[in-house]
């Protein structure tokens, strides 16, 4: 079980919250404002030190407080982890089993979490990094080297931009060129490796909705592969001398969602496009599930509420066959009980006290 308790304090509405979850499924209901993405957030936190709502810390803190702090058990086996996470303004403490030295990388691997929003979609859809932060969530979870390549290659792109930034000599921008071409192809190979099986696997969710196009994903290294990164970058160094910073590379990369030849979001309906991104997230949770000797948190902020009802049956199967721990929120009790769910945990939540029922 993944997460098996949480303790939370002057979180946003939230304090004093303490709760035992569900292994399986753990549903959340309350009124708009009541602190049910909150109580996700606090999950998210402890997983990746940082919200998904804002990027202050002084958003997150409850007023005339000085920081807020969640602490989590976590189980993998026989083997019970505690979890704290501390953020004040300006400052972030993390610890797992009282140690202090940890790195928020360590934390994440420890409890991976997947959030996902009513409105991700359309974030999803439309932004070109949020689209990359998602292919590397299942790249960094499954490809143990990722994490030291990535920072190696963020290093070497912030030196090469502070040269191409200070008009230094071109021998001097270019001196960075091979290293980065090595680190860059070598995240590549990585995030392509896993693509071929998560295709097959958004294929088969994706029949069992009845589109009669198929759905596929189409990746983007980021540069143009015929020519090569080192003979793109020397076709750019003119371009990119002038703007201040390296326009190709694996931070431009991308992965584009597809019917037939066309992207989602020009061929797609609304409840279409939330659906089939939804999908791609389950499919990311399945080969993690394949690839990955470790359990996943799966948060859904009030997911299935606004699709018919036919695709809220097929959603909701996709949800319990994937077989890992589940949070669930919606506004209202009857929304969540009205479907045949397994063994659960029902939480209530008025004006930030949260009940086990």
């Amino acid at each position: 079980m993944p997460l098996g308790h949480i303790d939370i304090r002057f979180l946003r509405n939230l304090d004093n919250v303490s709760l035992d979850f569900d292994p399986s499924l753990n549903l959340i209901y309350g009124d708009n404002a009541s602190g049910k993405t909150s109580l996700l957030e606090a999950m998210y936190l402890i997983s990746t030190g940082r919200s998904f709502r804002s990027h202050r810390a002084e958003h997150l803190i409850q007023h005339g407080q000085e920081a807020f702090s969640v602490r989590a058990l976590n189980r993998s086996g026989k083997v019970q982890s505690e979890m704290m996470l501390r953020q004040g303004r300006g400052q972030r403490k993390i610890s797992i089993n009282g140690a202090d030295d940890i790195k928020l990388s360590e934390m994440t691997r420890m409890l991976p979490v997947m959030f996902i929003s009513p409105e991700g979609h359309h974030e999803f859809l439309h932004d070109a990094q949020l689209r990359r932060s998602a292919m590397d969530w299942l790249v960094f979870h499954v490809e143990p080297e990722f994490q030291a390549l990535w920072s190696r290659y963020r290093r070497l792109l912030k030196q090469r931009n502070a040269a191409l930034k200070a008009r230094a000599s071109k021998a001097s921008i270019t001196a960075w060129d091979p290293e980065l071409v090595r680190v860059a192809e070598a995240i590549t190979g990585l995030r392509k490796r896993p693509l071929q099986r998560l295709q097959t696997i958004v294929a088969e969710y994706a029949d069992r909705f009845d589109y009669p196009d198929e759905v596929s994903l189409v990746f983007n290294a980021g540069w143009d592969i015929d020519l090569g990164l080192e003979g793109v970058l020397k076709k750019n160094l003119e371009h990119d001398y002038m703007r201040g910073h390296t326009s190709s590379g694996p931070h431009r990369a991308d992965l584009q969602l597809c019917i037939g030849d066309e992207r989602l979001q020009y061929v797609a309906s609304h409840g279409q496009q939330r659906l089939i991104v939804s999908t791609f997230r389950f499919a990311q949770l399945a080969l993690f599930k394949e690839s990955v000797d470790r359990e996943c948190v799966l948060l859904l902020d009030d997911l299935v509420s606004e699709l018919d009802r036919h695709f809220q049956r097929h959603l909701l199967e996709l949800i319990n066959g994937l077989e890992i721990q589940t949070f669930v929120s919606a506004t209202e009790r009857e929304y969540l009980q009205q479907f045949d769910w397994p063994e659960y945990t029902l939480f209530h939540v008025e004006q930030g006290k949260i009940e086990a029922l």
